[in-house]
């Protein structure tokens, strides 16, 4: 085609190549919008769902606890994943040790086999058995509760007694073990992010309540 035989604005190409061109460009644009159309429709709980949550409520109800909290604690740990499995041993959506999850049964006496840690509602009860123990023993502090679910309550304690750190969220930065200094933040992210999204939602008269009202 001759230069001064083309369409203004076109290349050579013929009208109808053109816009079938143009259409493949735009189309998967458009798509991409009325996606994010509907997710901001739908709203953050599309975006941040919180997994079993039934199980949790329930769990969380029978320990005067904060489901939101455990939410947070489940999703940090495994990303509500039953089946997850850490290098270090530990199992299921709250992420126990074997041992430990025996201890807790035992100790609370539930009947216990190993298959309940890769039991939903089992492994949420037995994981909020242990963190309502770790609260009580920390007197309601949520952050020293966390970083002891995550390392161990008698290396939190040794920490207090050596004044390595003094259990606030403000301090964190001096918790020896990154690990555990990581897990105390995300923790307390997913738990302001699902306090936003969901509500806060604590049974009345809690240890629990009590305590999240002091950390304000």
């Amino acid at each position: 085609m001759r230069p001064e035989n083309r369409l203004p604005g076109c290349t050579g190409r013929s009208p109808a190549r053109y816009r079938h061109r143009k259409n493949r460009r735009v189309l998967p644009a458009l798509g991409t919008c009325l996606i994010l159309a509907v997710l901001l429709a739908a709203g953050p709980r599309l975006l941040f769902p919180i997994g079993y949550q039934g199980e949790i409520r329930m769990a969380a109800r029978e320990h005067g606890l904060d489901h939101l909290l455990v939410a947070a604690i489940g999703r940090v740990e495994s990303n509500f994943r039953p089946e997850a499995v850490s290098p270090a041993g530990a199992v299921g959506i709250m992420q126990l040790m074997p041992d430990t999850a025996r201890w807790v049964a035992e100790t609370s006496r539930y009947g216990y086999n190993e298959q309940d840690l890769v039991r939903p509602d089992r492994n949420i009860r037995l994981g909020c058995t242990y963190f309502s123990g770790l609260l009580t023993r920390y007197g309601g502090n949520r952050i020293l509760a966390a970083a002891a679910y995550n390392s161990g309550p008698s290396t939190v304690d040794r920490w207090l007694e050596k004044g390595v750190w003094d259990g606030t969220l403000m301090d964190a930065r001096r918790i020896p073990y990154p690990e555990t200094r990581s897990y105390v933040m995300k923790v307390e992210a997913f738990y302001g992010l699902y306090r936003m999204i969901y509500g806060l939602e604590l049974p009345e008269g809690s240890a629990a309540l009590a305590a999240v009202r002091d950390q304000k």
